[in-house]
């Protein structure tokens, strides 16, 4: 199974990289200047933030800092998957996306966005990072549909789904969260083993090329969304 490969950027939160050229995180403003300067000599300049404005324009008080010039060499392409002022969102997925069982739902409310983010990712220029806050979610049902465009065994996306869950837990072990907590023991093996039951139904289940096709994606964008997140071969 292939969960991805970590990236050691200084600073990063639960990254990895899911095949060459395309890498995923938690929130970019926790990498330092080292850490964005090894990501540049690794080719990624482009960023597709999945997370709503609100999100990325507060600075908290353990951001990193980062020169102004190493910034500009970034692109970053808010492409938000989702509208929390949205009439069904509190209702149906409070406090926030946060489980495969959701994503269905999810891609009910907010397919039109999620789509829009695929289409980012399919055109970055060169290799592209994709995250959202903590890297798990969001970013995992985006990348999980570029995976699965391209073919990918069920068992290897959902692998990598593991993987960004186990990182988002181990930061947790240090970091405070206002909704979770860092698990340990039966406790995290029942919570990702409900997650990793989810997520291979969804995944089993869903349509990929016909949800692409009917938000008017490009066959063009499609193709080159399954290019980008061809798997290596071994």
């Amino acid at each position: 199974m292939s969960a991805g490969t970590p990236l050691g950027w200084a600073g990063a939160i639960n990254a990895r990289e899911v095949v060459p050229g395309v890498a995923r995180m938690g929130r970019r403003e926790c990498l330092t200047e080292a850490g964005w300067r090894d990501a540049l000599a690794a080719g990624y300049r482009t960023v597709v933030d999945l997370r709503a404005p609100w999100e990325f324009e507060r600075q908290r008080p353990d951001d990193a800092r980062v020169p102004d010039a190493v910034r500009a060499a970034v692109s970053v392409v808010n492409a938000p998957t989702e509208d929390p002022d949205h009439p069904d969102f509190k209702r149906l997925l409070e406090p926030y996306l946060d489980h495969p069982s959701e994503y269905e739902t999810y891609l009910r409310l907010f397919g039109d966005r999620v789509a829009h983010a695929l289409v980012a990712v399919a055109r970055a220029d060169g290799p592209v990072i994709v995250h959202c806050a903590a890297g798990r979610d969001r970013t995992g049902l985006v990348v999980a549909l570029g995976q699965l465009l391209a073919g990918w065994p069920v068992a290897d996306i959902v692998a990598g789904y593991v993987a960004s869950a186990d990182g988002t837990n181990e930061h947790f072990a240090t970091h405070d969260h206002p909704v979770e907590r860092h698990r340990t023991g039966e406790e995290w093996d029942v919570w990702v083993g409900e997650r990793v039951e989810a997520l291979e139904g969804f995944l089993e289940g869903f349509d990929v090329t016909a949800f692409l096709a009917g938000h008017a994606v490009s066959d063009a964008d499609v193709a080159a969304l399954r290019a980008r997140f061809a798997q290596p071969t071994v």
